[in-house]
């Protein structure tokens, strides 16, 4: 899509909400098949850790457009510093019976009937899936964030992320954000920000995240220094911040397969060097 198509959709909610329902449908079965990769590998033999995200969007009625609702995790947790979305690590009892509230439709989702509305998935055991992943970001979003589920519609999964060199699959869902909310960060958020989805279509916005490595890191590595795109964010005091990693490639498959998005002839004019924690992977 061209820029000035994408920003005309943006500021229609109701549109950019069906074009993003209808890209995303078929995107259970891939998940269903990873969901597989993780519960059937046998103790200690390639094991995966399971983790679920949200991606938020929110429309801003003030600035008329969508924004991406991101954490800056905490000096408390692993990855200190690092932009992320609202998620964590599937707790398989906790998310199973949060999900079957979600299936029950009880009088605590009565609230919640958005939620879901319009999926149809065509299996069972893929709308099983799908309601874990999604059971387990909105926990998540609920105690990092104050995100109360039924304050999110459904509108889809992207692809599984597995992370390079360690056992763990991330499981990103997509939910739009409805009405007002309270912001009740928890001690892993160091603050909580909004990416408007129009910047990822600023060629200026991308960088060269250069991070110099601790001596633990660099033993471990074999390298002295990490070279990796990222995007430029800018926070409510005009702080930059960098996305990078996994939850920047999960937000670029998301506006690849929703808008069209395009890196082909994008090219860093910059380079933003920064020194990673030496307890960056403490835990």
């Amino acid at each position: 899509m061209q820029r000035e198509d994408v920003e005309s959709l943006l500021r229609d909610p109701k549109r950019f909400r069906a074009r993003v329902f209808r890209r995303l449908r078929g995107g259970e079965q891939p998940l269903l098949e990873r969901m597989r990769v993780v519960r059937e590998a046998p103790e200690g033999e390639g094991q995966f850790a399971a983790s679920a995200v949200l991606v938020p969007l929110e429309f801003r009625r003030e600035g008329r457009e969508y924004a991406i609702v991101l954490n800056k995790r905490s000096e408390n947790v692993q990855q200190p510093g690092d932009l992320c979305c609202p998620g964590g690590r599937l707790d398989f009892g906790r998310d199973r019976f949060f999900s079957r509230l979600m299936a029950w439709r009880t009088a605590f989702f009565s609230l919640a009937t958005g939620i879901l509305h319009g999926w149809r998935p065509h299996r069972r055991s893929e709308k099983g899936a799908v309601r874990l992943v999604l059971a387990g970001a909105l926990r998540e979003s609920w105690e990092e964030m104050g995100l109360a589920p039924w304050k999110v519609k459904y509108l889809g999964v992207l692809p599984p992320q597995q992370i390079q060199n360690r056992p763990r699959i991330i499981f990103p869902v997509v939910g739009e954000i409805r009405g007002r909310w309270r912001e009740r960060p928890n001690r892993e958020v160091g603050k909580i920000l909004r990416l408007p989805v129009r910047a990822f279509f600023d060629p200026d916005r991308y960088v060269l995240f250069r991070l110099n490595l601790p001596e633990p890191v660099r033993s471990k590595c074999g390298v002295d220094r990490w070279e990796v795109p990222g995007l430029s964010v800018l926070d409510n005091d005009g702080e930059e911040e960098i996305l990078w990693g996994a939850t920047f490639r999960i937000l670029l498959t998301f506006l690849e397969r929703t808008l069209d998005l395009s890196l082909t002839g994008i090219h860093p004019k910059r380079t933003v060097e920064r020194d990673l924690p030496e307890d960056y992977y403490r835990h």
